[in-house]
């Protein structure tokens, strides 16, 4: 892993010896950037750029993100500030910028953002537990035909986190609650 960071880097789109501009990525990093005005035409260029580690450039236009209220981008910067990708690994400001996603207006975006932001309600990832608020998220974003707040609700968890082993933050009470029987702890023979 530490030698790879000085590895020259394979992919023509990185900018390096072999790369063709011609098949580049449209989105232009000259001028203003911007993330898309709510189409979501960023995703490929920050795509190409994060492969590259490029991640000054995608901040870039994640910060038009922000500005536009974009909850696409700013569900993606979120992970910048969860993995330190760029920025320092920062759980509360991820947060802070889930919620602002959450709060958008934007198509195919906002809805997935609210399952986000709902599930770091829940399991107080970089924000104190508000279960009964994130329940509240959940079942409003459930009621608009959300399927990850349906699954939440249905089972107690989301694919948004995992624990560090890999496995899915889950409350298992919720899903037996649910389910009307009992937390498997509480079974009875």
């Amino acid at each position: 892993a530490t030698r790879a960071a000085s590895e020259p880097r394979e992919n023509y789109l990185c900018g390096g010896q072999d790369s063709n501009p011609a098949d580049l990525p449209e989105a232009s990093l000259s001028g203003t950037p911007t993330c898309g005005g709510g189409g979501g035409q960023f995703a490929s260029a920050l795509f190409e750029l994060e492969k590259c580690g490029d991640y000054e450039s995608a901040l870039r236009i994640l910060a038009a993100c922000v500005k536009e209220n974009h909850a696409g981008g700013l569900i993606r910067l979120a992970w910048f500030h969860e993995n330190g990708l760029g920025v320092p690994q920062r759980p509360e400001q991820m947060t802070k910028y889930l919620r602002q996603a959450a709060e958008s207006t934007t198509p195919g975006y906002a809805e997935s953002a609210r399952v986000h932001y709902a599930t770091a309600l829940y399991f107080g990832i970089g924000i104190p537990v508000d279960r009964k608020s994130a329940l509240q998220l959940f079942r409003q974003t459930a009621n608009a035909g959300e399927a990850d707040a349906i699954h939440f609700l249905a089972h107690g968890y989301s694919a948004a986190w995992r624990n560090p082993d890999g496995s899915f933050l889950k409350d298992p009470e919720l899903s037996s609650a649910h389910a009307g029987q009992r937390p498997a702890k509480e079974a009875r023979p």
